[in-house]
């Protein structure tokens, strides 16, 4: 997802893998389409990838593909639902089994709609501000 973004206009993008042989993969597929200056790998989990960024940056798009278990995914959104790295108008799409619900609500994060295809969904969420309405409408 990250390199169909960057080869269409995103000015940047940072892919956060665990996995070794998937960060070569990245890296190598940067590279092959002209994308590695725009591209930036981080080898390890989410939170401690966070905690590797610089400060001051900030995402306007976050697209969430964790090992397929609940309590992975559950804890993906918790830990980007108090991120200081999500910009004001932040969309964060999360990628996950139909047989798991995400919370409709966790930190600064609303869900605004899911999508199924078959047996994976994709929840979108949006960052809502603090005391403002976090109803259905916006995504």
């Amino acid at each position: 997802m990250g390199i169909e973004a960057l080869s269409r206009g995103a000015a940047r993008c940072f892919f956060i893998e665990a996995g070794r042989p998937a960060v070569s993969a990245i890296l190598r597929n940067l590279k092959e389409c002209g994308l590695d200056s725009r591209g930036r790998v981080l080898l390890g989990s989410l939170p401690a990838a966070l905690s590797r960024l610089p400060r001051g940056e900030y995402f306007d798009l976050v697209f969430v593909d964790p090992p397929y278990g609940e309590r992975e995914s559950g804890r993906m959104v918790a830990i980007l639902g108090t991120s200081a790295f999500l910009a004001p108008e932040c969309r964060v799409i999360l990628e996950h089994r139909k047989s798991w619900t995400p919370p409709p609500v966790s930190g600064r994060l609303t869900m605004r709609r899911s999508v199924r295809y078959g047996d994976t969904v994709l929840s979108f969420f949006a960052v809502v501000p603090e005391g403002a309405d976090r109803g259905k409408d916006g995504v």
